[in-house]
């Protein structure tokens, strides 16, 4: 017979594996669960004044995009640059950039990490750009150029990952 049109034996069985997959999704939590902390215990804290090598090629790169915004802005500011009869590029955006960039720059060779934070969605953002401007690339030094801009900015993201999973490693002997 059926209950309420459905066969009772169906629906147990459907149960049975609604509890099944529960249970396999619990268990694998857990052991999910159980390597993150293993990794986390594994992390060494950040020494004071201590400086990974990928933060300080972060900065450089940090620094050197902000003294191209620095100079661009300047050249916006002051040049008489026009493109189809519109002053171009606005210098407000570029100083703001470049703002951003200096203040990155500085937060990285400190290794701070809200600096670090601001940098890697900087990276996202270059790594996005640089993406859609190999799709639209029309030359092969374009589309080697982007893809290597990506790469480099890519490394630097994925790298900076584990600094930042440092710097926010709890100092040996404290608890959280």
């Amino acid at each position: 017979m059926t209950v309420d049109g459905k066969d009772p034996a169906s629906t147990e069985e459907a149960l049975d594996r609604r509890q099944t997959y529960e249970q396999r999704r619990a268990e694998m939590r857990a052991r999910s669960e159980a390597r993150n902390e293993a990794i986390r215990r594994s992390l060494e804290p950040l020494a004071p004044g201590e400086r990974p090598g990928v933060i300080t090629v972060s900065a450089v790169v940090a620094t050197f995009s902000a003294i191209c915004f620095w100079v661009s802005a300047g050249i916006a500011l002051f040049g008489d640059i026009t493109v189809a009869g519109v002053r171009q590029p606005n210098p407000t955006f570029l100083i703001l950039v470049a703002a951003l960039l200096s203040w990155m720059a500085f937060g990285l060779w400190k290794s701070r990490y809200g600096a670090t934070l601001a940098f890697q969605g900087f990276m996202v953002f270059v790594i996005l750009t640089c993406s859609l401007g190999l799709v639209l690339a029309t030359s092969w030094i374009q589309a080697i150029s982007c893809l290597l801009i990506v790469a480099g900015a890519g490394y630097l993201f994925y790298r900076l990952v584990r600094v930042m999973a440092r710097m926010q490693a709890p100092a040996a002997g404290t608890e959280e």
